[in-house]
């Protein structure tokens, strides 16, 4: 159900982006025939090429691209200057504008300033009234390309559907520890943790994306969130490998794999695992106090248990002070 979530909201936004590029094209396109630009149509292809995935990235682009502007129109005027309205001017533009571009790292612009200085060859004219219009059309093609992203959500929701996928999968990975630690037959072939490690690799490209369509003081909690999710995934693959590693199953997993049973019970955003840090600790007491191993086989399977402890201590560690840092940020 979650899944088909996800996969509706991601069509949806599609949708809204699409409508909305082809919106704001138009709107540019109407705008400057109104205002009798020649070439009308060139302010709705700026508006497209200048609507990136986020808003920081569109108005970055769009100094950019008005920094190259002034270049072409500076280049373009020696070259026509000296060799007239000819395609060699054209291709000597080409060359230095290209050079500039590159050197500069304006490398998006080359085509759309490009296009805009073949106006000037086409009218054999670079007059103040020819270099306005061209300037007018680049306005209204960036203008309306930064209003279109300026309508740009944080996909919140989005992003909490991840986050619940997320969390379900690593509960499911817990359970299905528990089982690998008691059950002597259970055997995984294939790292559970791949689906895992997926999903939080879209979470975190979601929240990047959001971070940057904040243009004020940006909201960091989603991206640190995921970052203490991989941390925790990490664990998992390693405590995975431990438990796949049992070659017997001494009593002592039995109170392990209800430790990780309880844990998965628990696990979900806001659980602070000062509980589950309690409950840990009981059951290390409990560990201690049982009778030494008998034999190699039960010793190495024992020893390999101790080193999972540890690893659901630090997997709970992470969590905790993930907690306890947000906590004190918000009393600050």
């Amino acid at each position: 159900m979650k899944r088909l979530e996800t996969i509706i909201l991601r069509n949806e936004s599609y949708l809204s982006t699409t409508i909305k590029v082809a919106l704001f094209s138009m709107l540019a396109i109407l705008l400057a025939d109104f205002l009798n630009f020649q070439y009308a149509p060139s302010a709705g292809i700026i508006t497209i090429l200048s609507i990136q995935a986020t808003k920081k990235e569109t108005l970055s682009l769009a100094v950019g691209r008005f920094l190259a502007f002034i270049g072409a129109l500076l280049i373009s005027y020696v070259c026509f200057q000296l060799l007239g309205f000819t395609f060699a001017a054209f291709a000597l533009y080409l060359f230095f504008f290209i050079l500039l571009c590159l050197n500069m790292n304006w490398r998006n612009a080359i085509a759309v300033d490009s296009v805009l200085i073949l106006h000037f060859l086409a009218e054999e004219s670079m007059g103040l009234t020819d270099i306005g219009n061209e300037l007018g059309l680049f306005l209204l093609g960036i203008g309306f390309g930064i209003l279109a992203n300026i309508h740009l959500r944080n996909d919140k929701h989005a992003m909490e559907i991840l986050e619940d996928n997320i969390d379900e999968e690593m509960r499911r990975i817990l359970n299905q520890m528990a089982d690998c630690v008691i059950q002597e037959t259970y055997r995984k072939r294939e790292s559970s943790v791949l689906k895992l490690m997926d999903l939080l690799y879209q979470a975190e490209s979601l929240a990047r994306q959001n971070v940057n369509n904040q243009f004020r003081k940006a909201n960091y909690y989603d991206l640190h969130y995921i970052q203490m999710r991989k941390d925790q995934a990490e664990v998992l693959s390693e405590m995975e490998k431990i438990t796949h590693t049992l070659r017997t199953r001494p009593k002592q997993a039995e109170t392990i794999a209800e430790l990780l049973r309880n844990i998965s019970l628990q696990f979900h955003r806001e659980n602070t695992a000062e509980s589950l840090t309690r409950d840990f600790e009981s059951m290390k007491q409990l560990l201690k106090q049982e009778t030494l191993p008998v034999n190699r086989e039960e010793f190495e399977d024992r020893a390999m248990l101790f080193a999972l402890t540890q690893k659901i201590e630090e997997f709970l560690r992470i969590k905790k002070s993930f907690a306890e840092q947000y906590n004190k940020k918000e009393k600050e």
